[in-house]
């Protein structure tokens, strides 16, 4: 090392670099402000910071001698492992009087491409408890009876005076690779050394007059597993039956949670059971109802439910004293996406498969842009990414854009995700023809896709296609016939549809059978796949199905 005498630039208020003359003989007070500033240094610099040790915050390096750098470089690494991140010495160098300053970097580590991020739908009727059960999990605490826990997911002032959800709420869990909870989820910084694994919880309305909010939710986000919640205190109502259909017609594995079991003498929750094993029997064919009552038993019951097995978990508990929660807990720790890992194990590096990112919802962040949220179908996204958005329009086309950036729970910065993963992603729209007349913020909605520039037979919209479809109800008087248009849901696309349609002598569709029925979309054209489930709903007509051909004009 070459001797130095000299100075830096003086320490800047914001950005990634703070200067230290030393670190030394510090109160627990002081330590715990220093986190809080090197957290924030991280955030001003996407994950990375440099502290220069020995140097003041003028600028005049005055260095430490042997013992003090050990010192101050021992108290970074406490500060660094609070935060889970990692910290490396990039460069060391001699100073005037044989003392030395250091450079060192600060990062937040990349978690392993084996990560898991489980979505799990809530379900269930209206003061079943599942606001209430999402804010006990999330939160760490028991709620009080009166609805104490729940105030903590509520997004709207209504929704607080109700009691009731009205919207798609999502709060996260974080587990370790032992299907551990971690503990609160509530900080910035989501993703550590320690999380092996999220499971973020959709919380769904269970009123009648939002359904059409809560279909969308159990359809456009795409959840892995769903979690029916049904009250302890009465036989699970219509709307519980409601929700287990669309569950079922999109195929998704559930498990079924009845809480409230505080409140009630165990003869009548008997009886509760004895109900909801019928409906189970009615709704779901041929899978069976296993009772979960303790902690040993989840990991072996939520991997069969995630492997596909036809077996209905059910878990009793209360959100009040607490009783039998771990056990959930445990459950959701061990739920698994084995689908993802099969994706990812096609060479990423490579970009041999196309990144395909469903678009749930879009807004206008001041400072930032366009921010679009989503989850990512296949392929990885990267920082810089050169992308596509779109159907923009009733032609067809396409929007070009570049990543700048991507957060994971809309604050802890990241710099890549892959397949299976959810992501608030910032993009640079490029100049386009309708931005001369309508706002960024307007051209970007729910059920677009964003995918590569290469454009790999996924960029191709149709207006029509054909689906194999069932008829599951329909008003006792009328018939559906061509012409007759009804709300279709596709993942995240939700837009009305016509029957243009049906195949076969027969002229108009009758409940409890299968047809093929040719649809098309009423304003603009979707990217779907075949293959793809569907949930067709005009008030009490609903139907289901799953896409068999695409029609591309």
């Amino acid at each position: 090392m070459c001797g130095l005498v000299g100075r830096l630039p003086p320490e800047e208020e914001y950005g990634n670099v703070e200067y230290k003359t030393r670190l030394t003989n510090l109160s627990d007070s002081r330590v715990k402000h220093l986190i809080t500033q090197m957290k924030w240094r991280l955030e001003e610099g996407n994950g990375k910071a440099i502290y220069e040790i020995g140097v003041a915050d003028d600028g005049a390096i005055t260095g430490l001698d042997d013992l003090e750098m050990e010192n101050s470089l021992e108290t970074l690494r406490i500060m660094a492992k609070e935060l889970h991140v990692k910290m490396s010495i990039i460069n060391e160098r001699q100073v005037e009087g044989g003392k030395r300053m250091a450079e060192i970097l600060i990062e937040k580590e990349e978690y392993e491409d084996d990560f898991q991020e489980i979505r799990v739908a809530i379900l269930g009727s209206a003061e079943a408890g599942k606001s209430t059960l999402c804010g006990v999990l999330s939160q760490g605490e028991l709620d009080d009876g009166k609805g104490k826990a729940r105030v903590n997911v509520f997004r709207y002032l209504h929704e607080f005076k109700t009691g009731r959800t009205s919207s798609i709420c999502q709060t996260s869990l974080r587990f370790d690779g032992n299907g551990k909870i971690l503990g609160k989820c509530n900080s910035n910084h989501l993703i550590d050394s320690t999380c092996a694994k999220i499971v973020t919880l959709i919380d769904l309305a269970g009123d009648k007059k939002y359904l059409k909010t809560t279909i969308y939710g159990i359809s456009g986000y795409r959840p892995n597993v769903c979690c029916v919640v049904i009250s302890g205190k009465g036989p699970p109502g219509m709307m519980t039956k409601e929700h287990l259909g669309f569950v079922i017609a999109l195929n998704i594995p559930f498990f079924v949670v009845i809480t409230k079991i505080d409140s009630v003498k165990d003869d009548h929750l008997s009886k509760v059971m004895i109900s909801i094993n019928s409906l189970l029997k009615i709704v779901s064919g041929d899978r069976k109802a296993i009772y979960i009552t303790n902690e040993d038993s989840t990991e072996e019951y939520a991997t069969s439910l995630c492997m596909g097995k036809k077996i209905i978990p059910i878990i009793c508990l209360s959100s009040v004293s607490g009783k039998n929660l771990n056990i959930l807990k445990r459950f959701l720790g061990h739920l698994k996406n084995d689908n993802i890992k099969k994706i990812r194990n096609v060479n990423i590096k490579k970009r041999e498969v196309d990144p395909l990112f469903y678009v749930e919802d879009a807004f206008e962040v001041t400072g930032v842009g366009i921010v679009i949220c989503g989850s990512l179908n296949q392929g990885m996204l990267a920082e810089g990414d050169s992308v596509c958005i779109g159907p923009t329009s009733k032609d067809g086309s396409f929007l070009k854009a570049t990543i700048k950036s991507i957060h994971k729970n809309k604050h802890q910065p990241i710099t890549k995700i892959f397949a299976g993963e959810t992501a608030s992603i910032a993009v640079n729209i490029e100049k386009h023809l309708h931005s001369l007349y309508i706002p960024k913020r307007l051209l970007i909605q729910k059920g677009m896709i964003l995918a590569g520039m290469s454009n790999n037979g996924i960029l191709k919209p149709c207006r029509q296609f054909v689906a194999r479809f069932f008829l599951l109800s329909h008003y006792s008087r009328g018939i559906v016939f061509v012409g007759f248009q009804g709300t279709m849901y596709i993942g995240s696309v939700c837009q009305t549809v016509t029957i243009i349609n049906i195949e076969g002598e027969e002229k108009s569709l009758k409940t409890g059978r299968w047809y093929n029925v040719k649809f098309e979309f009423y304003s603009t054209p979707q990217c779907i796949q075949v293959g793809d489930p569907i949930i067709f709903r005009e008030g009490k007509t609903k139907g289901m199905g799953e896409i068999s051909k695409i029609i591309c004009s």
